[in-house]
């Protein structure tokens, strides 16, 4: 995960990399903090790993 957003801040613009350091720091952040909770929803791991795959299968949607 480390060497994806340092992909990504070499890529923005200079005075922007402050703020996109932030705001990427902010939502890995919050990723920690419901990951417990959506764990605990799921109950089993079939579908905990099925919720946590599902954003990324969209990703690869809006990128094609």
């Amino acid at each position: 995960m480390k060497t994806i957003s340092v992909v990504g801040i070499e890529l923005c613009p200079p005075g922007k990399r402050f703020m996109i350091t932030m705001v990427a720091s902010f939502v890995a952040m919050a990723g920690q903090f419901l990951m417990p909770g959506l764990a605990a929803l799921c109950r089993d791991w079939q579908v905990l790993q099925a919720l946590i795959i599902c954003p990324f299968l969209l990703m690869l949607l809006y990128w094609s």
